[in-house]
Protein backbone atom coordinates (compact mmCIF):
# COMPACT_ATOMS: atom_id res chain seq x y z
CA UNK A 1 0.00 0.00 0.00
CA UNK A 2 1.21 3.60 -0.86
CA UNK A 3 1.28 6.12 1.69
CA UNK A 4 -0.96 8.26 0.70
CA UNK A 5 -3.79 5.49 0.56
CA UNK A 6 -3.15 5.34 4.18
CA UNK A 7 -3.89 8.74 4.20
CA UNK A 8 -7.01 8.67 2.22
CA UNK A 9 -8.21 5.72 4.17
CA UNK A 10 -7.54 8.47 7.66
CA UNK A 11 -9.23 10.77 6.17
CA UNK A 12 -12.29 9.21 4.72
CA UNK A 13 -12.26 6.79 8.49
CA UNK A 14 -12.10 10.74 10.37
CA UNK A 15 -15.04 12.46 7.95
CA UNK A 16 -17.08 9.15 8.87
CA UNK A 17 -16.66 10.15 12.61
CA UNK A 18 -17.10 13.56 12.11
CA UNK A 19 -20.25 13.00 9.62
CA UNK A 20 -21.43 10.46 12.25
CA UNK A 21 -21.09 12.43 15.50
CA UNK A 22 -22.34 15.77 13.94
CA UNK A 23 -25.50 13.57 12.62
CA UNK A 24 -26.03 12.25 16.01
CA UNK A 25 -25.29 16.21 17.29
CA UNK A 26 -28.29 16.96 14.49
CA UNK A 27 -30.59 14.25 15.45
CA UNK A 28 -30.13 14.98 19.29
CA UNK A 29 -31.09 18.80 18.63
CA UNK A 30 -34.38 17.71 16.33
CA UNK A 31 -34.95 15.37 19.10
CA UNK A 32 -34.75 17.65 21.54
CA UNK A 33 -37.16 20.49 19.35
CA UNK A 34 -40.06 17.46 19.00
CA UNK A 35 -39.87 16.68 22.73
CA UNK A 36 -40.12 20.28 23.63
CA UNK A 37 -43.13 21.09 20.56
CA UNK A 38 -44.67 17.83 22.89
CA UNK A 39 -44.17 19.41 26.25
CA UNK A 40 -45.27 22.48 25.26
CA UNK A 41 -48.17 21.22 23.54
CA UNK A 42 -49.36 19.01 26.37
CA UNK A 43 -48.94 22.10 28.76
CA UNK A 44 -51.15 24.47 26.22
CA UNK A 45 -53.52 21.62 26.30
CA UNK A 46 -53.76 20.96 29.93
CA UNK A 47 -53.87 25.02 30.58
CA UNK A 48 -57.10 25.19 28.43
CA UNK A 49 -58.21 21.80 29.88
CA UNK A 50 -58.50 23.62 33.19
CA UNK A 51 -59.99 26.39 31.69
CA UNK A 52 -62.62 24.81 30.46
CA UNK A 53 -63.58 23.08 33.54
CA UNK A 54 -63.08 26.31 35.54
CA UNK A 55 -66.27 27.72 32.47
CA UNK A 56 -68.41 24.55 32.61
CA UNK A 57 -68.44 25.48 36.03
CA UNK A 58 -69.27 28.72 36.25
CA UNK A 59 -71.58 28.30 33.22
CA UNK A 60 -73.32 25.48 35.70
CA UNK A 61 -73.55 28.46 38.54
CA UNK A 62 -75.29 30.93 36.22
CA UNK A 63 -78.08 28.31 34.94
CA UNK A 64 -78.82 26.72 38.22
CA UNK A 65 -81.44 29.06 39.28
CA UNK A 66 -82.98 29.19 35.42
CA UNK A 67 -82.53 24.95 36.01
CA UNK A 68 -84.07 24.98 39.43
CA UNK A 69 -87.11 27.63 38.59
CA UNK A 70 -90.52 26.24 37.93
CA UNK A 71 -92.86 29.32 38.56
CA UNK A 72 -94.45 30.32 35.72
CA UNK A 73 -96.56 29.24 32.83
CA UNK A 74 -96.87 27.74 29.65
CA UNK A 75 -97.50 31.42 27.67
CA UNK A 76 -96.09 35.18 28.49
CA UNK A 77 -100.11 36.05 28.69
CA UNK A 78 -100.48 32.91 31.45
CA UNK A 79 -97.21 34.18 33.50
CA UNK A 80 -98.73 37.32 33.21
CA UNK A 81 -102.17 36.45 34.64
CA UNK A 82 -99.81 34.60 37.72
CA UNK A 83 -98.41 37.57 38.36
CA UNK A 84 -101.19 39.38 38.77
CA UNK A 85 -102.79 37.20 40.72
CA UNK A 86 -100.39 36.75 43.21
CA UNK A 87 -100.10 40.65 43.83
CA UNK A 88 -103.94 41.33 44.37
CA UNK A 89 -103.46 38.02 47.16
CA UNK A 90 -100.69 40.34 48.54
CA UNK A 91 -98.28 37.10 48.05
CA UNK A 92 -95.29 39.53 46.88
CA UNK A 93 -93.25 36.57 47.41
CA UNK A 94 -95.07 34.44 45.04
CA UNK A 95 -95.49 37.49 42.78
CA UNK A 96 -91.68 37.45 42.70
CA UNK A 97 -91.07 34.06 41.72
CA UNK A 98 -92.70 34.71 38.25
CA UNK A 99 -89.69 37.05 37.94
CA UNK A 100 -86.61 36.26 36.31
CA UNK A 101 -83.76 34.75 38.69
CA UNK A 102 -81.24 37.75 38.93
CA UNK A 103 -84.06 40.22 39.31
CA UNK A 104 -86.35 38.85 41.41
CA UNK A 105 -84.43 39.78 44.77
CA UNK A 106 -84.59 43.30 43.97
CA UNK A 107 -88.11 42.80 42.56
CA UNK A 108 -89.60 41.36 46.03
CA UNK A 109 -88.08 43.96 48.04
CA UNK A 110 -89.67 46.97 45.73
CA UNK A 111 -93.08 44.78 46.17
CA UNK A 112 -92.54 44.51 50.49
CA UNK A 113 -91.85 48.50 50.27
CA UNK A 114 -94.83 48.94 48.16
CA UNK A 115 -96.99 46.24 50.36
CA UNK A 116 -95.84 48.26 53.56
CA UNK A 117 -96.75 51.55 51.80
CA UNK A 118 -99.40 50.38 50.92
CA UNK A 119 -99.00 51.01 47.20
CA UNK A 120 -100.33 47.51 45.83
CA UNK A 121 -103.48 48.83 44.50
CA UNK A 122 -101.78 51.51 42.59
CA UNK A 123 -99.39 48.88 40.93
CA UNK A 124 -102.55 46.63 40.60
CA UNK A 125 -103.99 49.00 38.86
CA UNK A 126 -101.05 50.33 36.48
CA UNK A 127 -100.12 46.69 35.62
CA UNK A 128 -104.06 45.26 35.31
CA UNK A 129 -105.37 47.11 32.49
CA UNK A 130 -104.65 46.48 28.70
CA UNK A 131 -101.67 43.74 27.93
CA UNK A 132 -100.92 44.34 24.35
CA UNK A 133 -98.42 42.50 22.39
CA UNK A 134 -95.74 45.49 20.96
CA UNK A 135 -95.84 43.58 17.55
CA UNK A 136 -96.79 40.02 15.85
CA UNK A 137 -94.84 37.42 17.82
CA UNK A 138 -95.17 34.21 17.22
CA UNK A 139 -95.24 32.26 20.60
CA UNK A 140 -94.21 28.70 19.34
CA UNK A 141 -90.49 30.64 17.90
CA UNK A 142 -89.84 33.83 20.01
CA UNK A 143 -87.78 33.41 23.08
CA UNK A 144 -88.97 37.05 24.38
CA UNK A 145 -92.60 38.77 24.45
CA UNK A 146 -92.91 42.60 24.30
CA UNK A 147 -95.69 44.22 25.36
CA UNK A 148 -97.39 47.68 26.66
CA UNK A 149 -99.49 47.51 29.55
CA UNK A 150 -101.99 50.61 28.21
CA UNK A 151 -103.79 53.25 30.06
CA UNK A 152 -106.50 55.42 28.74
CA UNK A 153 -106.22 58.76 31.11
CA UNK A 154 -107.44 61.74 29.86
CA UNK A 155 -107.98 60.95 25.98
CA UNK A 156 -103.74 60.35 26.36
CA UNK A 157 -102.44 56.52 26.64
CA UNK A 158 -99.79 56.03 28.85
CA UNK A 159 -97.51 52.63 28.11
CA UNK A 160 -95.41 50.43 30.39
CA UNK A 161 -93.47 48.21 28.97
CA UNK A 162 -93.12 44.62 30.10
CA UNK A 163 -91.01 42.01 28.65
CA UNK A 164 -91.30 38.11 29.50
CA UNK A 165 -88.99 35.63 28.23
CA UNK A 166 -88.86 32.06 27.80
CA UNK A 167 -86.79 29.73 30.36
CA UNK A 168 -84.51 27.36 28.40
CA UNK A 169 -84.70 24.63 30.97
CA UNK A 170 -87.97 24.26 32.38
CA UNK A 171 -89.82 26.60 29.25
CA UNK A 172 -91.87 28.60 31.41
CA UNK A 173 -92.38 32.22 30.69
CA UNK A 174 -90.69 35.02 33.36
CA UNK A 175 -90.70 38.65 33.76
CA UNK A 176 -87.77 40.02 32.87
CA UNK A 177 -88.54 44.35 32.03
CA UNK A 178 -91.37 45.46 34.29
Amino acid sequence: MCPQSHVINFNIHVMRSVSKKILYVVLGLVGAFVLWMVIDSAYVAWGGYKWQKQTDAFQAALSKPYREDTYGGKTPEETWEMFLDALKKGDVELASKYVVPEKREKRLGDMIKAKEENRLPGILEKYSLKLEKEADQDPTTETAYYFLVIKNSDNENETYPVVLILNPYTKVWKISLL
